[in-house]
């Protein structure tokens, strides 16, 4: 019979690639480690891991079984907090995960919120802009913005994101201002920038679609630094809504070929992502609905 400290304890050892480690990390013994990895390689019939006197790595089998132990103890905590749901409120951790520049700029606004009104629940929200794998960093709720989400991924839209052209009116009184996308190859042009990123602009307006490539002394991988480089009149910035809209209001930035419609690589909507068997728990649930009706108005 498989028991949930066999599972729990072989995805330590997985996870750590050691007994000593994943010892220190549930509080036990390693030889209580070593016993219940020997009573699960036994129960399954298969060497889970590859000793030396330096490492331990997984064997194939154990390569296949990660997968279903993690879904296994998923599926259990999911089971087992949905029965503690009928007679209490949500509790337990949130791990989640965010774009740096959106997460700083709306999300983390909202963290203290919901902290205040789940007082039994707990968030570890971390900011990258790189994707992290989600079963592997056992991440419940990634916040991302995508064209495509993954299929094996519940992917729900929370809000919809807008990309828009500006200068600073400083800028616009030095260069004058574009009056047609061709306009914007005889201008400096600032965006978010990265290893595989657009060269060139895609703007659209009604039918028309317009592919424009595109100068830039300057290249950096946060929209907030390219807002800092369009406010000091550097150049003509495509930047994300949520970064600008303070500017445009006060008139610090003015929209630039307001007809015209960037797209780009990230989409138009901001989705919460995760795997089924995370999203299912009850606090992961409370927090999508939270999301949900925090952002609703921008969907």
């Amino acid at each position: 019979m498989l028991t949930s400290e066999m599972l729990s304890t072989f995805i330590l050892v997985a996870e750590h690639a050691g007994f000593t480690a994943a010892a220190t990390e549930a509080n036990i013994a390693k030889g209580v480690v070593s016993k219940r990895i020997g009573q699960l390689e036994a129960r399954l019939g298969h060497p889970l891991f590859r000793r030396t006197t330096r490492s331990v790595h997984l064997t194939p089998a154990g390569e296949i079984f990660l997968d279903t132990a993690r879904k296994i103890m998923l599926e259990l905590e999911a089971g087992t907090e949905a029965l503690s749901s009928l007679r209490s409120e949500p509790s337990g951790p949130v791990r989640m995960t965010a774009p740096v520049s959106w997460g700083t700029e709306v999300l983390a606004k909202l963290i203290p919120r919901f902290l205040q009104a789940y007082p039994k629940i707990e968030v570890e929200l971390i900011l990258s802009d790189s994707l992290m794998d989600l079963a592997h960093e056992r991440i419940d709720i990634a916040l991302r913005m995508t064209i495509a989400p993954l299929p094996d991924q519940v992917a729900i839209p929370l809000s919809g994101l807008e990309r828009l052209l500006c200068a600073s009116p400083k800028y616009i009184k030095t260069f004058g201002a574009p009056k047609s996308p061709a306009d914007l190859m005889h201008h400096a042009c600032l965006s978010y920038w990265s290893e595989t990123g657009q060269q060139a602009w895609h703007l659209v307006r009604k039918n028309e679609k317009k592919i424009v490539p595109i100068v830039s002394r300057y290249r950096v991988n946060n929209p907030n630094a390219v807002k800092d480089a369009v406010m000091a009149g550097i150049g003509v910035g495509l930047l994300p809504d949520y970064v600008c809209a303070r500017e445009l209001e006060s008139g610090k930035l003015v929209r630039v070929l307001p007809s015209w419609r960037p797209e780009t690589q990230f989409g138009t909507k901001i989705y919460a992502v995760g795997l089924p068997e995370r999203v299912r728990l009850s606090r992961c649930q409370t927090m999508l609905a939270f999301l949900k009706e925090a952002l609703a108005k921008k969907i």
